[in-house]
């Protein structure tokens, strides 16, 4: 964050709008990009609408009814996300999960020892510790040699942990967002009593479970759907409810009750709830900021795979790709819509290091100068290896890191470093 300006509070003419997609603790790449287009771009727009991480940074931002307390309450979120120690500040394990890790060791051993190898997606799951690793073996080898072990592991614990397993499938989620509920029914922090009468139209994206629509949470706490059709039938809904329910990944965090149905993430059917801002609240031009980059690595042969990977693959990692390929195409396609989004993952959607998270604001920062200011190619380049380089620091390769750190930041044009960044405060 580069501190408050004067241009800040100047506005852009014409009716703006602000999109922010999902992406879970990836959302900080966007408050970076955010704050750029304050800073330097000195928007203030009246139309925020939000998905998922991105529906709880939309909510803050409309609790501004000028660009002063916009930026205010850019400044707060900043300051928010930059003091989580770890994932517990914005969710943590339910009790069935924590119990599971701790009541089944050799269960837990067998995870840790999957994590990376049959079940790669397991890498970035809070509560699980790094397991055993076999140095001395290939990549293939010991790929096929820990989840030899490991399923051997499982298959003796699985008496032990045939309790657990019961009582994993009577959950609703492995996480809840009880810190984040907490934040946000705070008057002092959040403050989301005032999005009703700031004058900023806000959309939050939710699906409705039973019904299977997407929907749209307003300033009000009132329903719409997909057109901005009002909805009365549905009632009223608190805002902290709503955007949890935004941000309530199937499976990961529990769907969220509003009014007689159970709402999960919008992203299920919509990353980018662009449309709705552009087609039906007479936006005239549109920052649609999304927090994590294309990410679809290909896969080893899938051939010996089992039931939960394949869904896990096609239902999960594909089809939301599709979804998130589908929102980005139509964005680039509609007059009046600058898109901003990341070329690299900084770190992981349920990953909270205060390190990784103030290197992917900065990166965001300079992402939407990139974009938005129009700078060429090779600058572009340079604000990924910037951000390269510094993830590397933070990987322990420290001399090397910081000599290809230094030489990277002269070469870059100045407009758009963050103020981590410029030469004088390093």
């Amino acid at each position: 964050m580069s501190g408050s300006d004067d241009r800040r509070s100047q506005g852009v003419t014409g009716r703006t709008a602000v999109v922010l997609g999902g992406g879970g603790s990836r959302g900080s790449f966007e408050v970076g990009a955010l704050s750029y287009l304050y800073d330097h771009h000195q928007i203030r727009p009246s139309v925020i609408a939000g998905c998922s991480i991105g529906a709880v940074i939309a909510s803050k931002l409309a609790t501004g009814a000028t660009g002063p307390a916009q930026c205010a309450a850019l400044d707060q979120i900043d300051a928010i996300i930059r003091g989580f120690s770890d994932h517990r500040g914005m969710f943590t394990e339910e009790p069935w999960f924590r119990s599971f890790v701790d009541r089944y060791p050799s269960a837990s051993s067998a995870l840790r020892r999957l994590r990376g190898t049959a079940v790669p997606e397991l890498s970035n799951i809070p509560g699980l510790a790094d397991g055993d690793v076999t140095h001395d073996l290939d990549p293939d080898q010991r790929g096929f040699v820990d989840t030899w072990m490991a399923l051997r592991a499982l298959g003796r614990a699985a008496r032990e942990i045939e309790p657990g397993v019961r009582e994993a499938f009577r959950a609703k989620s492995v996480y809840n967002l009880d810190p984040l509920r907490e934040l946000l029914e705070d008057p002092l922090v959040f403050g989301l009593e005032g999005v009703a009468t700031s004058g900023v139209d806000l959309r939050l994206a939710v699906v409705s479970l039973e019904s299977g629509d997407l929907r749209y949470v307003t300033q009000n706490g009132t329903f719409v759907d997909r057109d901005n059709g009002p909805l009365p039938e549905l009632g009223s809904v608190p805002l902290p409810a709503a955007v949890r329910a935004s941000a309530a990944v199937p499976g990961v965090f529990p769907p969220v009750r509003l009014g007689d149905e159970n709402y999960v993430d919008g992203g299920v059917r919509e990353l980018l709830p662009l449309q709705v801002v552009m087609e039906h609240l007479e936006s005239t031009q549109c920052f649609a900021v999304l927090a994590q980059a294309p990410d679809l690595p290909r896969k080893s042969d899938m051939g010996r795979a089992t039931i939960l990977p394949i869904v896990a693959r096609a239902l999960g990692d594909i089809a939301m790709d599709e979804i998130r390929r589908d929102d980005v195409a139509f964005a680039r396609r509609m007059p009046g819509v600058t898109v901003i989004e990341p070329e690299i993952n900084v770190h992981g959607s349920l990953e909270v290091r205060p390190e990784l998270v103030a290197i992917a604001i900065d990166y965001g920062f300079m992402r939407a100068a990139d974009v938005v200011g129009g700078l060429p190619a090779e600058q572009c380049e340079l604000s990924r290896r910037i951000t390269q380089a510094r993830m590397a620091q933070t990987d322990g390769d420290t001399v090397a890191a910081r000599s290809e750190l230094d030489r990277l930041i002269a070469e870059r044009d100045p407009h758009g470093l963050p103020t981590s960044l410029q030469p004088e405060r390093r």
